[in-house]
C-alpha cells in the first residue's frame, strides 16, 4: 500500500467470536472512518467462531481485503478477547504507531478515530485514549466515559455509567481506565509497559494493562468528541444469568489482585477485603435475579472462577460445559 498522508499508522484490531449478526455494521463504520485510509488498517480476529463470521466477512468484504485494507485472521481456537491482541501483533502493519482495541459489537461515529488520535498526539505520554460508549439499542444513554481505580472499587468505579446528559462531559479528561471496549493504546507503552496478558482470556485484561500503564507513568485520556454504540446488556442485571461471565469476571478480580498487589500493603488489604464483600453481594444478587432458575449452575461457576483466581490454578480458556444443566 502506498502512503500519501503523514498521519500516524493505526491498526484496528477487531476480536470477535459468534457475532456475525453485527459484523458487517461494525467493518463498514470503521471502512469509512474519516482518518485518511492509506494511515490504517482493519484486523479482523475471529475465535474459532462457529456461525461462519468468517465465511460472511470474506463474502461481504472480499475486495476490501483484497486491496490490503481488511486483514482476516482466523484462529483455530478462542484465544479469548486478551489472546486476540497478543496474535494480532504478527499480522499487523510493522509500522504502527497506534493499536485501536475494538469489540466486535461496537459501532463506531465516523470521526471517532480521527479525534483518538488527535488527542494521542496532543499529550504524548499518553497511554490508552477513550471516549463515549452509547448503548446501541438506546442510543442517547451512555454505558460509560471511562474509570476511577481504587482499592476500595476493587478495582475501578465507572464514570458516567448510565447517563442520560452526555453533554456535560465535553472536555479532554484524564482517567484512569477507559472503556474496555474501544481503546486507542501506543505501540510506545507496549514497549516499555508489555501487552495484554492473556492469562485472563476475559476481563480484567484491559484494566490491568491500564494500572501497569498509570504505575509506568503514562496517562490515560477521555476524548470527548470520540464516541461509538456497543451492542451490549453487561450494563444491567442480565450478567447474572451469564455463566461466562461470572466465571471469568470472578477469577478474573483474583488474578489482578495477585499480579498487580504482590506486597503486602494497605492497597493489598483493602482491595481483599472489598473484593471479598462484593463477591458476596454478586452471590445474593444471583439468587435473587435467577429466580431458582439454573441457580445452582450460576453459583458453582462463580464460586469455581473465584477459587481458581485465589489459587492460581487456571488461566486462559476454561471448559464452561460443566455448568450447564
Amino acid at each position: 500500500m502506498i502512503r500519501y498522508s503523514a498521519k500516524p499508522f493505526v491498526s484496528i484490531v477487531v476480536a470477535s467470536y459468534n457475532r456475525k449478526d453485527i459484523l458487517e455494521k461494525t467493518l463498514n463504520a470503521l471502512l469509512n472512518q474519516s482518518y485518511p485510509s492509506d494511515s490504517y488498517e482493519i484486523l479482523f480476529v475471529d475465535n474459532a467462531s462457529s456461525d461462519d463470521s468468517v465465511g460472511l466477512v470474506n463474502k461481504k468484504f472480499k475486495n476490501f481485503i483484497s486491496e490490503g485494507r481488511l486483514k482476516v485472521l482466523a484462529l483455530e481456537e478462542n484465544s479469548g478477547s486478551s489472546g486476540s491482541y497478543v496474535r494480532a501483533l504478527d499480522k499487523a502493519n510493522e509500522d504502527w504507531v497506534y493499536m485501536l482495541k475494538m469489540d466486535e459489537d461496537m459501532i463506531l461515529d465516523k470521526f471517532c478515530l480521527q479525534h483518538l488520535v488527535d488527542v494521542a498526539l496532543k499529550y504524548p505520554r499518553s497511554g490508552m485514549i477513550g471516549g463515549k460508549i452509547f448503548y446501541l439499542q438506546e442510543p442517547k444513554k451512555l454505558q460509560t466515559i471511562g474509570s476511577k481505580f481504587s482499592p476500595f472499587y476493587s478495582i475501578s468505579r465507572s464514570i458516567g455509567k448510565n447517563n442520560m446528559n452526555h453533554q456535560q462531559f465535553n472536555e479532554v479528561k484524564e482517567f484512569d481506565g477507559v472503556s474496555g471496549c474501544m481503546f486507542l493504546v501506543s505501540r510506545a507503552l507496549k514497549e516499555e509497559v508489555g501487552w495484554f496478558d492473556e492469562d485472563y482470556f476475559l476481563y480484567y485484561d484491559d484494566h490491568d494493562l491500564m494500572f501497569r500503564a498509570l504505575k509506568a507513568g503514562y496517562k490515560n485520556y477521555f476524548s470527548p468528541l470520540s464516541f461509538g454504540f456497543h451492542d451490549t446488556s453487561t450494563g444491567d442485571f442480565k450478567k447474572f444469568n451469564n455463566v461466562q461471565w461470572l466465571y471469568y469476571s470472578s477469577r478474573g478480580g483474583w488474578m489482578f489482585f495477585h499480579k498487580n498487589f504482590k506486597k503486602l500493603s494497605l492497597a493489598k488489604i483493602i482491595y481483599f477485603l472489598a473484593f471479598t464483600l462484593r463477591s458476596i453481594l454478586n452471590i445474593i444478587f444471583i439468587s435473587f435475579i435467577s429466580g431458582g432458575k439454573n441457580y445452582r449452575n450460576l453459583i458453582k461457576a462463580y464460586l469455581s472462577g473465584s477459587s481458581h483466581g485465589l489459587r492460581r490454578k487456571t488461566s486462559g480458556r476454561f471448559n464452561l460445559d460443566i455448568f450447564k444443566s
